[in-house]
C-alpha cells in the first residue's frame, strides 16, 4: 500500500528521542531502549511506525519505557511523551504494522505487504520501511501541560488539563491493548465523553521551527532536574492509575 503525497500521520514518541529526530530524521534503524528491547518482540522490518490515535499509544510506550528504565538505575532523569505531526512529502510505500497482522504464518514481510491496506484501514498504523524520513516533514509537535506537580494538584484548571493528557494516552492504551478498530474505538470514546472531558490531542501543539523548538528546550521545568522529575513521575503515577481503573494490565 502507498500513501499520497500531503497525508497527514502522526509518531509517537518521548522528549529523549525529540532532539535526535528533529536534528537527524527517523533513521530506519533506530534503536528502542532496553527495556523495550526486553519486553517487546523485535520489529519485522527496519523503519518509522506511523499512526493516527494509536501515535499516542506509541509515545505513551516511549514514556513509560524512558521512566521506567530511569527507575530502575536509580536516576532521577524525567521524561515526556512526545507526538510529531507528519506531512508526507511524496508517495509512501506503508507496510502493515504486525501487531495488527494476527496469523503467525503471516508475520513477514511478505504478509505485512499483503495486510498492509486493511491494517491501516481498520487500524490506521503502518511502518514506512527503509527509509529515512526528513526532520522537514514534521509539521508541528505535541507535548502535554507542563507545570509544577504542585501547581497541578492544587489549581482546578491546571489538573483538568492534566487529566485530558493523560486520557488520551490511556485510551490509546486501551486501543492497542483491545486491538479495536477505529470505529470501535470512536464508539468506546463516544461512551467515554458522555461523562468525561476528553480533546484528541496532547495540551500543546506548536508548529515545528526553530523558534518553536528553542522555546520549547528553554522551558524552566525542562531546566530544573528535580522538578521535571517530580512531574514526570507524577505523569507516570497517574497514567497508570487510570489504566488499572479500566482494568487494564500495564506492563512497564
Amino acid at each position: 500500500m502507498h500513501l499520497s503525497k500531503g497525508t497527514i500521520v502522526k509518531h509517537g514518541t518521548s522528549l529523549h528521542r525529540f532532539i535526535e529526530i528533529i536534528q537527524n530524521g527517523f533513521a530506519p534503524d533506530s534503536k528502542r531502549n532496553q527495556i523495550r528491547i526486553e519486553t517487546e518482540d523485535a520489529p519485522i522490518v527496519s523503519g518509522t511506525y506511523i499512526a493516527k490515535n494509536l501515535a499516542y499509544y506509541g509515545a505513551a510506550a516511549a514514556f513509560t519505557s524512558s521512566m521506567y528504565l530511569h527507575n530502575q538505575q536509580g536516576l532521577n532523569i524525567g521524561d515526556i511523551p512526545i507526538v510529531l505531526n507528519i506531512q508526507l512529502q511524496e508517495d509512501c510505500l506503508v507496510l502493515a504494522d504486525e501487531d495488527y497482522v494476527f496469523e503467525e504464518s503471516e508475520k513477514n514481510i511478505a504478509g505485512l505487504e499483503k495486510h498492509s491496506e486493511a491494517v491501516w484501514r481498520k487500524y490506521e498504523t503502518g511502518v514506512i520501511p527503509d527509509k529515512t524520513i526528513p526532520s522537514d516533514w514534521i509539521k508541528s509537535f505535541e507535548y502535554p501541560m507542563l507545570r509544577e506537580s504542585s501547581n497541578i494538584y492544587s489549581n482546578k484548571k491546571y489538573f483538568e488539563e492534566f487529566e485530558k493528557d493523560i486520557w488520551v494516552l490511556v485510551l490509546a492504551y486501551w486501543q492497542n491493548k483491545a486491538q479495536a478498530t477505529v470505529h470501535e474505538f470512536d464508539d468506546m470514546l463516544k461512551q467515554f465523553m458522555v461523562k468525561n472531558p476528553y480533546r484528541h490531542s496532547l495540551a500543546n501543539t506548536p508548529s515545528l521551527s526553530q523558534s518553536t523548538i528553542d522555546q520549547f528546550l528553554k522551558l524552566n521545568l525542562l531546566h530544573n532536574q528535580s522538578k521535571f522529575h517530580e512531574y514526570s513521575s507524577s505523569l507516570w503515577r497517574r497514567f497508570t492509575f487510570r489504566l488499572h481503573e479500566l482494568g487494564l494490565e500495564y506492563n512497564s
